[in-house]
C-alpha cells in the first residue's frame, strides 16, 4: 500500500495496529494532543503572582500598549515580535470583557490599574495562550510528518515534541517562539504541497506563513528557504523551466515581504524606533549567556539544549533516520536548508540562549522517529512479529523516557523557585513596615505595607509602587537601561546605590555575577560588598527536580 507516494511496508504498524488502522490512528493522535496540552498547563501558573521570566512583561506591556493609546503600534521591535502583541492584546481585550460583564472592572482605566497591581490577570491567559500555540505545534509536525513519510513516523515524532521539556517549558511562557515555530512548521507544510502540486494557493498561502514567521520573529525569515527549496525541486524534475522557477521564487519573496508590511505596517512607519530596537538587541555579553567560537556555540546547543530536549536514544535514532533513502527524498532537501540557515546562525552569534533550539526539536522529532522505523525494518524480518513489535516498543519507551523524566523535573522546579521562595520567608519574618529590596518583579509582596525598591539601572532604585503607579512602559525603561543586559542591583551605578538602602534585600542574581566574576569584576564586587555589609538570614539555592532558579539570599541590611 502506498500513501503520499510512500511505500509502506511493516514499519512501527505494532503500535497502532497490525493495519495503521486510520481510526486508531487518530485516536492515538488526539490522546497525544490532550496529553501534550496537560503538559503545558501544569506549572503554568509558576511564580504568579510574582513575574519571575522579565521579558514576559516586555510583551504583555506591548500588548497594553495599544490598548491604553487606542493604536496598532506595539512601540517595540525587537523580536520583533509584532504578531505575538497582537495577539496578547486580542487576549487582554477578551480579559477585559469578561471582568466588565462580570463587574469586576468598571472602565478601561480600573482595569489597567488592576493589571499593573497584579499582571498575572493578563499573564496567564497569555501563557495559556502559548500553551496552546504549543500544542498546535505538536499538530503540525504530525501533519509535516504525515504528509512526508506515513502515520506511525507521525505519530511517534508528535509524541517525542508532545513530552519535550525544553518545548514544554517554552510552552508555559509568553515569547515569540512558540508562535514563530508554529508558522515555519506551516510554511515546511506549504513547502510540501508547492513540490508535489505546485498549486497558486500554497504559493500564497507559503509566502504568508513566511511573513507570520518573520514578524513574530526576525530568524524565522529562514522559512522562505523552504519555499526556494520546493520550487527548485520541480525545476530539478522538470516539471517547470528554470526561468520560471527563478520568476517564482522572486514573487513570493516579493508576496513575503508584502505580506509582512501589511501584517506589521509600523516596522516601516516607525522605523526610527525599529533601528533602536535593533541597536538594542545586538548585545555582545549577557550574563549566563555569552557565546564563544562557531564551534563552541554549535557544541553547547548539541550537548546542552538538544540533548535535554529529546534525550540520546532519540539523537541516535534521528542519525539514522538522516541517512535513510526516504529521507533524502524529500524531507532533507526541504528542511535541510531551513536547518542549515539556523545552524549558521546560531554558529555566528555572540549569545546563546536554549530557546533558539526550538525550530530544531521537531525536525529532529520527524527524524528520529524515520530512525526508529529504519531500525525496526533492519531487525524485525528475522524476528518473530511479537518479539519485533515488544523489541520496538521498547527501544520507543527509552526513546520517550529521558525527555519525559526532563519534563517532570522542569515541572516540579519551576512550582517551587528560589525567588518566591525567599520572598515567602520575608512576608513570614519581617516587619510589615520594612523596606525590601528585590530583583525580580516580586508582585506577591503587593498586598502587604513592605516598602519595595527595584533596581533600574541608571534611574536608581526606584520605588516599585510609583513605579506601578505610573504606569511605565518600555521605552522608558529602555532609556534609563543604560546597556545593561539586566535590570539587577550590579546595574545601578556607584554613585546611586545610596537610593537602593533599605532594611532587607532578596538577592537573586549574585550567583550568576559570582560565576562570571572574571568577565563582570565590578558588578560582582557590588554584590560582595552588599551582602558584607549584612547578615545573610535566609539562603535557598536550587535543587534538580524539586526547585528551580538561581541561588537567592535575604540579606538583613539593618
Amino acid at each position: 500500500m502506498r500513501e503520499n507516494g510512500v511505500e509502506r511496508t511493516g514499519g512501527l504498524r505494532a503500535f497502532i495496529g497490525p493495519q495503521a488502522d486510520r481510526g486508531l490512528a487518530r485516536v492515538a493522535l488526539v490522546a497525544i494532543l490532550v496529553a501534550a496540552f496537560l503538559l503545558r498547563l501544569d506549572s503554568i501558573r509558576f511564580g504568579l503572582p510574582a513575574m519571575l521570566d522579565p521579558d514576559e512583561l516586555i510583551f504583555e506591556l506591548g500588548g497594553y500598549r495599544m490598548i491604553s493609546s487606542g493604536t496598532l503600534n506595539p512601540g517595540w521591535f525587537g523580536h520583533p515580535a509584532t504578531i505575538t502583541m497582537y495577539v496578547l492584546a486580542i487576549v487582554d481585550v477578551l480579559v477585559f470583557a469578561v471582568g466588565w460583564i462580570g463587574g469586576h472592572f468598571a472602565s478601561p482605566a480600573q482595569f489597567g490599574d488592576a493589571i499593573y497591581s497584579d499582571p498575572g490577570m493578563i499573564v496567564l491567559p497569555g501563557r495559556i495562550v502559548m500553551a496552546l500555540f504549543g500544542v498546535a505545534c505538536v499538530w503540525l509536525t504530525h501533519k509535516l510528518a504525515h504528509r512526508l513519510f506515513d502515520r506511525p513516523v507521525a505519530l511517534i515524532a508528535a509524541a517525542l515534541v508532545a513530552v519535550s521539556p525544553v518545548h514544554v517549558g517554552l510552552s508555559q511562557i509568553i515569547r515569540s517562539d512558540m508562535m514563530a515555530t508554529c508558522f515555519l512548521l506551516a510554511a515546511l507544510i506549504c513547502a510540501v504541497d508547492i513540490m508535489r502540486d505546485g498549486n497558486r494557493g500554497s504559493y500564497v498561502l507559503g509566502a504568508l506563513f513566511v511573513a507570520l514567521a518573520t514578524t513574530t520573529k526576525w530568524p524565522f525569515a529562514l522559512a522562505f528557504l523552504a519555499i526556494a527549496a520546493a520550487i527548485g525541486m520541480r525545476a530539478a524534475k522538470g516539471e517547470i523551466g528554470l526561468v520560471t522557477a527563478l520568476l517564482r521564487v522572486v514573487v513570493v519573496s516579493v508576496l513575503s515581504v508584502v505580506f509582512a508590511v501589511l501584517l506589521s505596517p509600523y516596522l516601516v512607519l516607525d522605523w526610527q524606533t525599529l533601528v533602536s530596537n535593533l541597536e538594542g538587541e545586538a548585545q555582545k555579553h549577557h550574563i549566563g549567556a555569552t557565546g564563544g567560537t562557531w564551534l563552541q556555540n554549535l557544541a553547547f546547543y548539541a550537548s546542552g539544549p538538544l540533548w535535554r530536549s529529546l534525550g540520546p536514544v532519540a539523537l541516535a535514532l534521528a542519525a539514522i533516520g538522516l541517512f535513510t533513502r526516504s529521507s533524502r527524498r524529500e524531507f532533507l532537501p526541504l528542511a535541510g536548508p531551513v536547518a542549515v540557515g539556523f545552524l549558521v546562525a546560531f554558529a555566528v552569534q555572540t549569545l546563546v540562549w536554549e530557546r533558539w533550539i526550538l525550530p530544531f526539536i521537531p525536525l529532529v522529532a520527524i527524524a528520529a522517529a524515520l530512525g526508529l522505523q529504519a531500525a525496526w525494518r533492519m531487525v524485525g524480518h528475522g524476528l518473530k512479529p511479537k518479539v519485533a513489535a515488544g523489541l520496538a516498543g521498547i527501544v520507543g519507551f527509552a526513546m520517550i523516557l529521558p525527555p519525559m523524566m526532563e519534563t517532570s523535573a522542569d515541572t516540579a522546579e519551576r512550582k517551587a523557585d528560589t525567588r518566591v521562595i525567599a520572598t515567602n520567608w520575608l512576608k513570614a519574618n519581617a516587619a510589615p513596615d520594612a523596606s525590601i529590596l528585590v530583583e525580580h518583579f516580586a508582585f506577591d509582596l503587593a498586598p502587604t505595607d513592605h516598602r519595595v525598591l527595584f533596581p533600574l539601572a541608571e534611574a536608581g532604585c526606584l520605588d516599585a509602587r510609583d513605579i506601578l503607579s505610573g504606569k511605565i512602559q518600555y521605552d522608558e525603561v529602555d532609556a534609563v537601561r543604560g546597556g545593561n543586559s539586566n535590570l539587577d542591583y550590579a546595574a545601578i551605578p556607584a554613585d546611586m546605590r545610596e537610593t537602593c538602602r533599605a532594611d532587607y534585600a532578596v538577592l537573586t542574581q549574585f550567583s550568576r555575577y559570582r560565576a562570571e566574576a572574571d568577565r563582570y569584576p565590578e558588578k560582582w564586587a557590588a554584590y560582595r560588598d552588599l551582602i558584607a555589609s549584612g547578615r545573610v538570614v535566609a539562603r535557598v539555592r536550587p535543587v534538580r527536580g524539586k526547585i528551580g532558579g538561581y541561588e537567592a539570599v535575604v540579606v538583613d541590611l539593618r
